[in-house]
């Protein structure tokens, strides 16, 4: 029966680090999350003074780690529903507009090409806590989002299955991390709904990626082959996808850039 882990916590300077202590681990690895989480994996023997040499001895690593991460949260701040804020919706901003209500019923819809409406009663909606009016409207707008997702997804499937005259047994939808879509073996589609804040474009080569899956089961010359012909600038646009993660982090349930 395989050992429970072995996790400490130790202070170096400003950082908390969290060290998992494994038997068979014969180096040190040092990794840091998005929100500035330290974790340190070594082995279960380890005296404590090495794992702080180590950590000494990667100081700059973890300046510029952490520069580079508080960048992407002054970046992506953590929404707080306030009046005029930005949500990225198909690729575009669209400002937020408060509408109160008498109902208790917490709404969020498209207004216009350039706004979001969110329509609240008044004790939420001027909550004076932004971390409160977060915890109490952030499930509504994944559930808007996810709606939305899926609609516009499945739209844009049939459109180009049409084109392609390539049909799904099936869809499903989810929101992983950074998984943006799939096909199984019995050709069966799956979409990250969380899609639907990228660029048009973007979502049709996700789309059209998928889709091509459904004659050839790999990534070979003739499946980009097939892919180019519906999206000549697939490598610009999976580039964008890696480029900008970090732009839907506001639909994580669980921020990766605030650990919250």
């Amino acid at each position: 029966m395989a050992r429970a882990r072995e996790i400490e916590t130790l202070r170096f300077e400003e950082h908390l680090v969290y060290v998992e202590r494994r038997p068979y681990q014969r180096s040190m690895r040092l990794t840091m999350k998005p929100c500035g989480t330290l974790k340190m994996t070594v082995n279960r023997g380890l005296a404590p003074g090495y794992i702080f040499d180590f950590l000494r001895d990667h100081r700059p690593w973890l300046d510029k780690a952490q520069l580079h991460f508080a960048q992407l949260r002054a970046k992506y701040p953590l929404k707080t529903f306030a009046e005029g804020e930005s949500f990225l919706f198909l690729g575009q901003l669209r400002s937020l507009r408060l509408q109160l209500s008498l109902s208790h019923r917490v709404q969020f819809a498209l207004l216009g090409a350039s706004e979001m409406g969110l329509r609240g009663p008044k004790d939420i909606l001027q909550e004076p806590s932004s971390e409160a009016r977060r915890h109490l409207l952030h499930p509504s707008l994944l559930k808007f989002y996810a709606r939305q997702g899926r609609d516009h997804l499945e739209q844009r499937v049939r459109f180009f299955s049409r084109r392609m005259g390539l049909y799904p047994k099936g869809l499903r939808f989810a929101a992983q991390k950074t998984r943006w879509g799939s096909c199984s073996a019995r050709g069966l589609l799956s979409f990250n709904w969380r899609l639907v804040a990228a660029p048009q474009e973007v979502i049709d080569y996700v789309v059209v990626h998928e889709l091509a899956h459904l004659k050839h089961y790999n990534h070979s010359r003739a499946f980009w082959g097939l892919v180019a012909e519906e999206i000549p600038n697939w490598a610009e646009l999976r580039g964008w996808l890696k480029a900008n993660q970090y732009e839907f982090d506001f639909l994580a349930r669980t921020s990766e850039l605030f650990g919250r």
